[in-house]
């Protein structure tokens, strides 16, 4: 038996460069459980600290309580939908990265990115982690 361990040299490292003084934090805020639970397990999986709302005013409520880095909203939610939700955390606070994502719509005039459901995983990292005015 073989007593020597051996490390994996990207153990530690965060999952994006953007990140290197901590360990990004992303909130989801979809009504779509299902949904919800695929993308935090692929999240976590790779390094992030996941939350989960089931709509916007909720997720003002967490955002109040804890602030992430980055939310992921969908489109269409009850009490409060994704733009909604943009427009609330844009006003209130102005540093936490917002996309939106939507299986039937893509925004029109919106500045901000937006991945079409059903998405793979890499386009979820690159978005997040290629924010736009992150250098």
């Amino acid at each position: 038996m073989n007593s020597e361990q051996t490390s994996d040299p990207d153990e530690d490292m965060t999952p994006c460069a953007r990140y290197q003084d901590h360990t990004p934090e992303v909130l989801i805020v979809d009504d779509d459980l299902r949904v919800a639970d695929i993308l935090q397990q692929l999240l976590e999986d790779e390094g992030f600290v996941v939350a989960h709302e089931g709509d916007g005013r909720s997720a003002l409520t967490h955002i109040e309580r804890k602030k992430p880095d980055v939310v992921l909203a969908d489109m269409k939610m009850p009490r409060l939908g994704g733009v909604g939700l943009l427009r609330e955390i844009t006003n209130r606070w102005g540093d936490i990265d917002v996309i939106l994502m939507s299986a039937s719509e893509s925004p029109v005039g919106l500045t901000v990115p937006f991945l079409q459901k059903p998405f793979d995983l890499e386009d979820v990292l690159n978005t997040i982690c290629n924010y736009p005015g992150y250098t």
